[in-house]
């Protein structure tokens, strides 16, 4: 049988360093939004479709909606598709927020054929001057859509990738990240008549912490953090995730000199500011 299906994504994405977000710089941005959807019922109406695409680049809030609705009728039958798609949201070096949704929606009966595609973007570069966790929380109810939230390093590899209801933590270093949300759903049938929704709510939020250094969280960085950070020196090498490196103060996948200096300069202060 034929589906058809709505889906909404409610997503909120705030960056948090404590008392100062000074650690976050957004660095670019790409929003987009795109729907078609066509009917087809001969002999009168063939391959009628109406499309459409809109993307926003800036930084700042962006409210944006498409919506499409052809419908005809045949010699034998009708058909009708809908597409709709809308993002709102703000996105600037305190906070990246956004809610997104999909809906599709196919009938068609007799030799009629109805069809539709959506699609929500919503992508951000950032550049982290201090390691930090990323908080990622999301739950998702509903199915046959495509969704997927993926955490990666800018012109690297996927650091983290999610489908599915989920709450963790993603460590991330010092550099530029990418963080992407996209939801599609495409539809094509003749003749069919239902519908199916879902929902997505994700939160990520980033955490710097008190002092990166203080690797057993007692506030201080003294000779217990040292013993754990000498275990993960001599190792070098950062385990697959999601297996914890204490050790890589800068995210780079090691634990060598260069997060020895960054151990070393916190471990002279002792207390975390």
């Amino acid at each position: 049988m034929c589906k058809s299906f709505r889906v909404g994504v409610v997503f909120a994405f705030a960056l948090l360093s404590g008392s100062t977000l000074a650690g976050v710089t957004i660095s670019s941005v790409n929003r987009s939004l795109a729907a078609k959807a066509c009917v087809n019922a001969p002999p009168d109406t063939l391959n009628l479709c109406e499309s459409d695409a809109i993307s926003n680049t800036v930084e700042g809030p962006w409210t944006a909606a498409l919506s499409f609705g052809p419908g005809a009728a045949g010699a034998i039958g009708n058909a009708t598709a809908i597409a709709q798609v809308s993002q709102s949201g703000d996105i600037s070096s305190t906070s990246i927020q956004a809610s997104m949704g999909i809906y599709t929606y196919a009938s068609a009966n007799g030799t009629c054929s109805a069809s539709n595609d959506g699609s929500n973007l919503l992508e951000a570069e950032f550049n982290l001057s201090d390691a930090a966790d990323l908080l990622l929380s999301t739950t998702v109810s509903g199915d046959s859509f495509t969704f997927l939230v993926t955490v990666s390093q800018v012109g690297g590899s996927v650091w983290h990738s999610s489908y599915s209801s989920e709450n963790v933590t993603v460590p991330l270093g010092a550099g530029n990240w990418k963080f992407r949300v996209e939801a599609h759903n495409s539809l094509g049938c003749g003749p069919c008549f239902s519908s199916r929704s879902a929902t997505i709510q994700t939160l990520a939020l980033f955490d710097f912490g008190p002092c990166v250094s203080d690797l057993n969280g007692d506030l201080v960085v003294d000779d217990s953090d040292f013993i754990i950070f000498v275990v993960a020196y001599n190792q070098l090498l950062c385990p697959d995730y999601p297996d914890p490196c204490p050790g890589d103060l800068n995210g780079d996948g090691y634990v060598d000199d260069s997060d020895f200096s960054v151990f070393a300069v916190a471990y002279n202060e002792l207390i975390c500011p």
